[in-house]
């Protein structure tokens, strides 16, 4: 099936407030992926966009269109990536071994954010919203509860630029309420302000639909309340950090 992603929001007052805010948060993630690089927390990084990797000037290979290798491993990373190494591409990105397995395990095979292990919760291991551009971690985590991706998303977290900068909005869109779905390989994400249709990764089509539920710990005030999940308002009861 042809890649594709259709973006849907609650209301024209939520889609005032948080399409630049979640635009300037996956703009602002492709420095922090970059920013990792430049501080040694890993060798390598794959990002787009040629304009930005040129003003990086960190060492480049282009491995698709639109598309770099970048870092002091980049001529490796590219390579691996051309043969298809999974595990080896992971391991260069920074991936922890776990999360490396899950993706060897079910890549192709299953619907791999049904796959992963634990509770739903809002926690780093929160990447439903990357089809948005926002995530704390670059990765495709094993486990809702992953001790390794926590502590990727703690050492990535001053990464980001000051306290005044996007990361508030990073971290409360990750503790959103967020319902998934996935039928016939076309995924819904459904928070409270805005909905995502899009393909399964790791792409099988089941005939019977299957969702989870992420409860989440806040609630946007430019989101309507009602009596269905997600649009729920939550207890709050955690709240990340720096």
């Amino acid at each position: 099936m042809h890649q594709f992603t259709r973006v849907a929001w609650a209301s024209a007052a939520a889609q005032a407030v948080w399409e630049t805010r979640l635009r300037t948060v996956s703009t602002t993630w492709f420095d922090v992926e970059l920013a990792s690089v430049r501080e040694g927390l890993r060798e390598a990084a794959l990002v787009f966009g040629q304009e930005r990797v040129l003003a990086s000037r960190l060492p480049a290979v282009q491995v698709a269109p639109d598309r770099f290798a970048v870092g002091p491993k980049a001529a490796d990373l590219a390579n691996r990536y051309a043969a298809n190494d999974d595990d080896g591409v992971g391991r260069l990105l920074g991936f922890p071994p776990c999360c490396r397995e899950f993706f060897r395990t079910h890549w192709g095979k299953t619907d791999l954010t049904l796959a992963m292990t634990g509770t739903p919760r809002a926690t780093a291991s929160n990447v439903l919203g990357r089809w948005l551009g926002v995530r704390l971690v670059p990765h495709l985590p094993c486990s809702w509860d992953c001790a390794a991706t926590a502590r990727m998303a703690a050492q990535w977290a001053r990464l980001w630029p000051g306290v005044d900068s996007c990361w508030p909005w990073a971290v409360e869109f990750v503790q959103w309420p967020v319902r998934y779905s996935s039928l016939h390989g076309i995924a819904i994400v459904t928070w409270p302000v805005v909905k995502v249709v899009t393909n399964v990764e790791g792409p099988r089509y089941e005939s019977v639909e299957r969702h989870i539920d992420v409860h989440g710990y806040t609630y946007p005030d430019e989101a309507p309340v009602g009596l269905s999940f997600p649009f729920v308002r939550p207890v709050p009861l955690l709240t990340l950090t720096r």
